[in-house]
């Protein structure tokens, strides 16, 4: 189980050859873990929320990130994003 305080690094490091842009802001109390920043894509809020949800001690989560694109995201970006999601989707 991941701990509260290594979920920064669980997101960094899950599936992402690179950290958000923006950065993700954690915090928690009696269970609820609050997410708040802001990440590139949808996929990464979900993902983030996700991480949480594995976290040992965790009853509730507050996922306040937004998606926000600043207008440089690739071609490259969305083939690598579009890959891992299908590479995530579970087979049909």
């Amino acid at each position: 189980m991941t701990t509260i305080p290594s979920f920064k690094g669980a997101f960094v490091n899950h599936g992402r050859p690179r950290p958000p842009v923006y950065g993700i802001k954690v915090s928690s109390s009696n269970g609820v873990v609050r997410l708040q920043g802001i990440v590139d894509v949808f996929a990464e809020k979900m993902r983030a929320e996700d991480i949480a949800a594995r976290v040992s001690g965790v009853t509730h989560i507050e996922n306040n990130l937004t998606v926000s694109t600043d207008g440089r995201i690739t071609d490259e970006d969305i083939n690598f994003e579009v890959a891992e999601e299908l590479r995530l989707a579970p087979p049909m």
